[in-house]
């Protein structure tokens, strides 16, 4: 039976803020394209300006191919089957010959007459860096795939995606060590019985990352991270903005059909070079239109109902107005999971729950120093089913209620609450507070839609000041003494609960 009491914690201390314990800020990595070789004439180089240039991309000879703008689909799929090395990689890179330039500005800013135009590349090889190019997809939904890595150690860099996905992925990872970064990916079509996916980690892509992408309207999931054999080992998703947005699709609707942000059908393994991470992105918007494709409408969600998921990391992430930031909620039968660690992640504005591990077969989870803020009601700021597990450190802000099993080995401690109900099984170092201390935060903002149109967005009362209560909260206060919690045993100390950092401002 679910515990949903409201009651009063006591306990608390007034310790001295330690500047040396204080968590890295939420931030996001810096989006540049990097190193891109400069064109020149030679035997090793290719200027591709016609179809005809392309029979040249696995010419053992060359290393460098220049690809002027055009129109290139008309050759369908594009298989680069030769390799490079890690000293000296394959290049395919957009270029201007008018004005000299190689890649003179993201593809999201050209028209489609400036860009380079492909229909469906495939990289059988190992080694390629393929950057500033332009997929557009199929629209008669008889084929999957814009960019397919089948090899390893494959760079994308700097691309846009349209269009296409027949129940696949605009891209899709097959092989290992690859990466997609610094890219756009939107408006998958939307097929009848089909989940259109913006980019898929298939059961080969160990150690493969995704970064600095923006990622929104995938008819489907933005990301799946597909079953596997064994487990999807070292993957990391880091620094994306990933969100829904109907009135940012080619053809007018009344809402996107959707269903996660990420969806994760396997998991990571024990080591630490092997666990998921799932680090700095922002996601708006999620399940909150009408419209999803299926299953729950989480922006995290564990979908398959009979997979394991383990050791995977979600940290410093926003989740800006999603119906259902993070779920295990995975359909008739449960799955399970054990060793996930959610830490310093914000939730703004859930509408069902902010964290909802659910169903009786999680273990071994840790929620640490996250600020849940603004949740809708009749919403719950958690609502959880594990077992063997710590819930400690979060700053609770307008949370509505939670429920929460019992179960064996459950701890919730140093958690702080405005204006919430608290957990009836909250240990003596929580405390409750009036509203009237949020005059002492701040409003947190950041940019979104980076890549396309920059916005700002923010919440508000969010970013402590020295003057609100909880910064010097707990002065020996410890997380993590539990063993066999998250994805590691590692030991926190942070004399304040929630997210972020408190600031100095001068208020009077």
């Amino acid at each position: 039976m679910l515990l949903m009491l409201s009651i009063w914690v006591g306990g608390c201390s007034s310790g001295e803020n330690d500047p040396a314990s204080a968590p890295e800020k939420i931030s996001r990595t810096a989006n540049l394209v990097g190193y891109v070789p400069d064109y020149s004439a030679g035997p090793s180089s290719v200027l591709i300006r016609n179809n005809a240039d392309w029979k040249r991309i696995n010419d053992e000879n060359a290393r460098f191919f220049f690809v002027a703008p055009g129109d290139y689909t008309s050759l369908g799929e594009i298989v680069l089957s030769a390799s490079g090395t890690a000293e000296d990689p394959r290049w395919v890179v957009f270029y201007d010959p008018e004005t000299e330039r190689v890649y003179p500005e993201h593809p999201v800013k050209l028209t489609k007459e400036e860009r380079a135009t492909v229909r469906q590349l495939t990289v059988d090889g190992n080694h390629w860096r393929i950057v500033g190019l332009y997929g557009e997809g199929y629209k008669n939904q008889h084929r999957t795939h814009i960019i397919r890595l089948n090899g390893d150690y494959n760079e994308v860099n700097a691309v846009l995606t349209e269009y296409g996905s027949h129940g696949g992925g605009q891209i899709e990872l097959h092989g290992a060590y690859n990466v997609v970064k610094n890219s756009v990916l939107r408006n998958t079509m939307i097929t009848p019985g089909r989940d259109n996916h913006g980019i898929v980690f298939a059961n080969k892509s160990d150690y493969s990352t995704v970064m600095g992408c923006e990622i929104y309207n995938c008819a489907g999931d933005a990301i799946q991270v597909h079953p596997s054999d064994d487990a999807h080992r070292g993957c990391v998703i880091q620094d994306n903005d990933i969100y829904v947005d109907a009135s940012r699709y080619f053809e007018k609707l009344d809402f996107f059909p959707h269903e996660n942000g990420v969806d994760f059908k396997d998991g990571g393994a024990a080591d630490p070079g092997d666990w998921i991470r799932v680090q700095g992105n922002r996601f708006a918007w999620i399940g909150s239109s009408d419209g999803g494709t299926g299953g729950s409408p989480g922006a995290i969600d564990f979908s398959n109902a009979s997979g394991h998921k383990a050791y995977i990391k979600f940290s410093d992430n926003v989740f800006y107005e999603c119906d259902l930031p993070f779920t295990t909620a995975t359909g008739t039968g449960g799955g399970s999971s054990n060793h996930l660690s959610v830490v310093r992640n914000i939730f703004y504005k859930a509408a069902i729950a902010a964290i909802r591990p659910v169903t009786q077969k999680q273990f071994s989870h840790e929620y640490y120093f996250n600020t849940i803020v603004d949740v809708e009601e009749p919403g719950l700021w958690i609502e959880s089913e594990v077992w063997n597990s710590d819930i400690m450190g979060n700053l609770i802000i307008n949370g509505q209620n939670a429920a929460i099993e019992p179960n064996k080995g459950v701890h919730a401690d140093l958690n702080v609450f405005y204006n919430t109900e608290l957990l009836p099984l909250e240990g003596g170092g929580s405390c409750a507070y009036d509203v009237s201390d949020l005059q002492w935060l701040e409003d947190y903002c950041f940019e979104f839609a980076r890549l396309t149109d920059p916005i700002n967005l923010c919440i508000k009362n969010i970013v402590p000041t020295e003057k609100a209560q909880h910064v010097r909260l707990f002065e020996n206060a410890v997380v993590g003494l539990n063993k066999d919690r998250g994805v590691d045993d590692q030991i926190l100390h942070q004399p304040w609960a929630g997210a972020l950092s408190p600031i100095t401002k001068d208020i009077n």
